[in-house]
């Protein structure tokens, strides 16, 4: 763990330390607290306006450590925000907060929670607290237009009727729930890129190469602008495919590409993301039988950029003719799979550049997703191959020879991947780590290996190390 990484971890535990604080206050002086609502002065085309001139965006979900403000609609049709109230202030935004500087066997946690106060359901009530009695995850979400709570495997929805002395509750029937719009100010509104701009393989340099074409691929959305990035110099470019002309002729190296994209729908939700950085490798050639592998990178994919350019500078101009994702890829509780495979790896595979790349599922990853992203390269690896792991590369491979780019010059590697998840067994309530239900598989791979053996390197991957577990 570097400096940088260990001081962001200590802020982040700072900042946990603190919110519990809050929580625990809030609790003390929960007897003075109530929710309320606040008349909505003005909103127009999914922009809501407060008194003091600040403009909040509709959107359709929550973001990580984002601020929000909440709205429900009396019978009227007029929209109310959501409000916390005591003897000295009200207060009306709220701030969520994932808590993802955790190890991977933790609850999920996700907050709602004001500068006193924390949005927190129980039972059939609204309170301003948490009761600390939770024993599973406890999350906040925001689907189908209701507010949703979902805590130790149950999950209510925000209710409310204006003609009750307590006009906020909760109800397990979702038809019961209010609809809750939601507005922030946030750089990142809702999200609408669903393909991320990505560099189709790498180039040689001095082979008179195209210039290169990056596209973003969006949901159903009305594009306002799309604003086009390389190596963080604005380009003159407004369309969803960039190409990028200043990139030809250059040297060996990386170079970085992404877009911002504003947008909107036909119900007013209001649409801003960032793109991934997609990496532009320009080599000299490849090492044969070479291998680039990284692991613990938690969401920081910069670093796999950073890292090909660093091959590449003490190289003279070389990249690695395999890459070879270790694992712990996420941060937070073990992730799911197809959150992890439509989100997070969407945002891993820019940085690689295009160079070929195999997956190792950590402790935080989802070893399904990680079977998926290696069979998917289709560089040897079975088309079915199971969460467990198993072969992920094979260099003789047909397979190589017809879908590899730097991987062809891998005839001589063999790798065998070992996911996380297939070292965890419960037993009794307690969760084990054992190589007990993979060590015959990996057995049969080296006996059958060793028949037909011919100078392979031969690398068996895995997130933990034998002597771990």
């Amino acid at each position: 763990m570097n400096n940088t990484r260990f001081f962001a971890f200590l802020a982040s535990v700072m900042l946990l330390c603190s919110v519990c604080l809050t929580f625990s206050g809030a609790s003390v002086s929960a007897s003075a607290a109530y929710y309320k609502t606040i008349p909505v002065q003005e909103t127009e085309s999914g922009v809501l306006t407060l008194g003091n001139g600040e403009k909040w965006y509709r959107v359709t979900c929550f973001e990580d450590n984002a601020d929000y403000i909440l709205t429900v609609k009396n019978a009227a049709g007029e929209q109310q925000i959501l409000a916390v109230t005591d003897d000295d202030i009200t207060q009306y935004i709220w701030n969520y907060y994932r808590y993802s500087m955790t190890e991977s066997t933790a609850r999920r946690t996700a907050t709602l929670s004001t500068a006193r106060y924390a949005l927190a359901g129980s039972g059939s009530r609204l309170n301003p607290y948490y009761s600390g009695d939770e024993s599973g995850d406890v999350t906040w979400s925001h689907d189908d237009a209701a507010l949703c709570f979902h805590c130790s495997g149950t999950v209510t929805y925000l209710k409310y009727n204006e003609n009750s002395t307590e006009p906020f509750s909760m109800t397990a029937d979702k038809a019961d729930a209010s609809e809750v719009i939601v507005y922030s100010r946030s750089n990142t509104l809702a999200r609408c890129i669903v393909r991320q701009p990505a560099a189709e393989s790498y180039v040689t340099e001095g082979s008179g190469y195209p210039a290169p074409e990056f596209s973003v691929g969006l949901a159903d959305v009305t594009a306002d602008s799309i604003r086009w990035f390389a190596d963080g110099r604005e380009q003159p470019c407004t369309s969803q495919t960039f190409t990028a002309d200043v990139l030809r002729d250059q040297p060996a190296g990386v170079h970085r590409v992404s877009c911002i994209v504003e947008a909107h729908d036909s119900v007013g939700t209001h649409y801003r993301e960032q793109s991934a950085e997609a990496a532009f490798v320009i080599a000299k050639g490849v090492l044969p039988d070479s291998i680039l592998t990284f692991s613990d990178v938690h969401e920081e994919y910069s670093l796999i950029r950073e890292a090909i350019g660093t091959v590449i500078q003490r190289t003279d101009g070389y990249i690695p003719a395999l890459v070879i994702c270790t694992g712990d890829l996420v941060n937070g509780p073990t992730m799911e799979k197809e959150r992890e495979l439509s989100r997070y790896f969407q945002q891993l595979t820019p940085n690689l550049g295009g160079l070929d790349a195999v997956f190792v599922a950590g402790n935080h990853d989802s070893s399904e997703a990680a079977a998926v992203m290696s069979a998917a390269a289709g560089l040897g690896a079975d088309r079915n191959l199971p969460a467990k792991g198993g072969i992920i590369f094979d260099g003789e491979s047909e397979a190589v020879a017809s879908n590899g780019k730097n991987s062809r010059y891998a005839k001589g590697i063999l790798t065998y991947g070992i996911n996380y998840g297939a070292v965890v067994r419960e037993k009794d309530g307690r969760v084990l780590y054992t190589y007990q239900d993979v060590i015959g598989d990996v057995n049969r791979f080296l006996k059958e290996t060793a028949g037909s053996y011919h100078g392979e390197l031969v690398v068996i991957s895995t997130h933990s190390g034998v002597h771990v577990v």
